[in-house]
């Protein structure tokens, strides 16, 4: 049985988000589902004047260029066995929002996305962009959180399947 015919894996270019990107080439390629990898550049509108605005301009788009160069790498790196797989680089104000809107935009079917599982304060002050994009995604949403260990991607496995006549219970 297909579970998705389109993934979305978004990344923050952490090590949490590598661990999930490899969850969903699994998927991809069991799935022969097409895969997206996206990143969002939060842009905060702040009033500037003409030569900050210029300045600012400068900083976005090196930013763009290093973003693109990061994509590229997590593709070779993490994705050369999945055949159908783009890029995607996308500016909004809310990490949250741009990954649900873009979902819909691609027909996307499974969001694959890292929890960095923070708690206490730091959540409160940060918030968790996974949490809503579960709350707002329109699509099933699979978060996995990093294993505590320094080499995440190296832990996610499928689960095993059931042999020929043994029960699944």
């Amino acid at each position: 049985m297909r579970i998705a015919r389109h993934i979305l894996a978004p990344t923050d270019f952490s090590e949490a988000a590598a661990h999930a990107l490899e969850a969903a080439s699994i998927l991809a390629r069991q799935n022969e589902a097409r895969l997206t990898l996206a990143h969002v550049l939060s842009v905060d509108p702040i009033h500037l004047d003409v030569d900050q605005l210029d300045q600012r301009q400068a900083s976005l788009r090196e930013l763009e260029v290093r973003a693109h160069r990061e994509l590229d790498a997590r593709r070779a790196q993490l994705l050369v066995d999945v055949p159908d797989v783009k890029t995607v680089l996308v500016r909004g104000r809310s990490v949250a929002i741009s990954l649900c809107e873009l979902a819909v935009e691609q027909g996307v079917d499974l969001i694959v996305m890292a929890t960095h599982g923070r708690t206490g304060l730091p959540r409160l002050l940060v918030g968790s962009v996974t949490e809503n994009v579960v709350r707002h995604a329109m699509c099933p949403v699979f978060v996995l959180r990093a294993p505590s260990g320094k080499n995440p991607g190296s832990s996610v496995r499928p689960p095993p399947l059931p042999e020929e006549g043994e029960s699944e219970g």
